[in-house]
């Protein structure tokens, strides 16, 4: 039983945790840390991606399209119109993040590739958290109001005022 895990590796090509992840107890650096974790999840990302090529998008496919004709799902066009179809099937296979060694600096290059415009908050909310941006945002907009509410929050529109008051009164 023992030898099972490795066979079973063997037998869908998955390389080692050795392989994956040289470890050298010198090299104990962030960046060392950081090199190892972006290779093994160029490995598993892979096979992730297979995954839901070969597995989850066929299935979903066949799930929809049998509640469909049975009628238990209404998706006006489906049978008729492949483009409609095809926008109907659609789907986008996220699955869990990517471990973090620095959260902090994964978060600041998050801000910074969204600034630059070449990147989304929807695809860095689904990067660093596996989460939907969209479903989120509701709730973020939500906590914030709350935190203003409660004080927790300086408004800047007032906080702007106020210094221009201050500045007025000091001139």
């Amino acid at each position: 039983m023992s030898d099972l895990a490795p066979r079973m590796a063997d037998n869908i090509e998955m390389k080692s945790v050795e392989e994956l992840i040289p470890y050298n107890k010198n090299a104990r650096t962030h960046s060392a840390a950081q090199a190892a974790l972006v290779e093994a999840w160029k490995f598993f990302n892979s096979r992730r991606k297979w995954l839901s090529i070969q597995l989850c998008q066929p299935i979903y496919e066949m799930v929809i399209t049998e509640a469909v004709a049975k009628g238990q799902l209404k998706a006006p066009g489906f049978f008729n119109n492949e483009l409609l179809r095809k926008a109907y099937l659609g789907a986008e296979w996220i699955g869990p993040p990517r471990g973090q060694i620095d959260q902090l600096k994964e978060v600041r290059a998050a801000d910074l590739r969204v600034n630059m415009g070449i990147s989304t908050l929807a695809e860095e909310t689904a990067i660093l958290t596996g989460g939907d941006w969209e479903r989120k945002y509701p709730q973020i907009l939500k906590e914030q109001n709350l935190k203003k509410e409660a004080g927790l929050i300086p408004d800047v529109n007032n906080q702007e005022n106020l210094e221009l008051e201050n500045n007025n009164k000091n001139e």
